[in-house]
């Protein structure tokens, strides 16, 4: 009996150890919130003006090689250039476009970070005599790559308007022949 209760306590010391080490190592890997918001902050100005543009490839180049993009309406699309591709289709339809992006929470643990947020979008279809607008919500996940840069790993989007109007502005689009 004595012996089992000797090998406990020898058995329970590393692990004592490891405990009081844990509040410690935890503080080793605190995230520089600032620094991740200004990195956040810095993804979506870039992203609004290279969308603002229509520069598709700028866009892209902020997402991860492995990136995921999760669009309404769609399956999702896995990859950069799937993604610069998507981009390009949905950016060619349109002669004019201004998005305006409003993130409402951020946060970040070890290299993933996230954005999430509302936005606004005003946009003229090719051949349309009226801009056609949407606004909705998303969630960026960013993720830190080996030389420190923010990239996006995955964004997701959607519109908040109701089913009607989003029908009502897919048909419009359906018979300008831009869907």
């Amino acid at each position: 009996m004595k012996l089992t209760k000797v090998a406990l306590v020898l058995a329970l010391i590393p692990c004592s150890g490891l405990i009081a080490c844990a509040p410690q190592a935890a503080q080793e890997e605190a995230v520089d919130m600032e620094a991740v918001t200004a990195a956040m902050g810095d993804m979506e100005s870039a992203w609004k003006q290279g969308y603002d543009r229509g520069d598709a490839a700028a866009v892209a180049s902020l997402y991860a090689e492995d990136a995921i993009y999760l669009a309404p309406y769609m399956d999702a699309i896995r990859g950069r250039s799937a993604i610069e591709a998507r981009l390009a289709e949905t950016m060619g339809r349109m002669s004019a476009r201004q998005v305006t992006i409003e993130r409402s929470d951020a946060g970040a643990a070890g290299d993933l970070a996230y954005g999430i947020g509302t936005f606004a979008l005003e946009m003229r279809m090719a051949g349309a005599r009226e801009p056609v607008n949407d606004n909705g919500k998303y969630i960026t996940i960013a993720k830190r790559g080996a030389d420190g840069s923010w990239k996006i790993y995955a964004h997701i989007w959607n519109t908040s308007l109701a089913e009607a109007d989003v029908v009502q502005m897919l048909s419009a689009m359906s018979e300008m022949g831009n869907m």
